[in-house]
């Protein structure tokens, strides 16, 4: 009988530990969201600042290689399409901004839109700008949320913006 009492109080403590774990689980697909906005929203307005910046010290590819907030492969595609734009049209390079998909941006930075959680893309406004949209991409690795994707670098036709 004693037996039976502690194998019945160790079922009722491990699936009070299993019920708390899971509610841990689905508590967290709305915290990594905010996580991964708050990075999106830190990418795109330290890139707004660079921008800004009249006289870069700095090469966009070696801004961008400083950027713990973007994935590596982000950074080998946005230095492969730079390279091959180069190559291609010399004088003009690319024609437009990469990261913005545009020639002008709105100077002011950013501010979220919206969010679909099932394909991990922040739609962002421009503050004072509202009619410019980008949509970030943001891959999860870790447990950390980084920009994958935004602009002409590792954007389908789909998830681009028509300027």
């Amino acid at each position: 009988m004693r037996t039976l009492s502690l194998l019945l109080f160790l079922t009722v403590i491990f699936c009070e530990e299993s019920s708390s774990q899971e509610a841990k689980v689905d508590n967290e697909p709305r915290e990594t969201s905010t996580a991964a906005i708050k990075t999106a929203l830190s990418f795109i307005n330290k890139y707004v600042d660079y921008c800004n910046d009249l006289n870069p010290e700095i090469t966009l590819k070696d801004w961008i290689d400083e950027q713990s907030q973007v994935t590596e492969q982000f950074k080998k595609e946005l230095k492969r399409t730079i390279a091959k734009a180069d190559q291609q049209e010399p004088q003009l390079g690319i024609g437009a901004d990469p990261i913005f998909d545009a020639q002008d941006y709105p100077e002011n930075g950013f501010e979220v839109d919206t969010s679909h959680k099932e394909s991990d893309l922040i739609r962002v406004q421009g503050k004072e700008w509202k009619d410019f949209k980008l949509n970030i991409k943001m891959t999860l690795k870790n447990g950390q949320w980084f920009v994958n994707g935004i602009g002409m670098i590792n954007m389908s036709e789909n998830e681009r913006f028509e300027r």
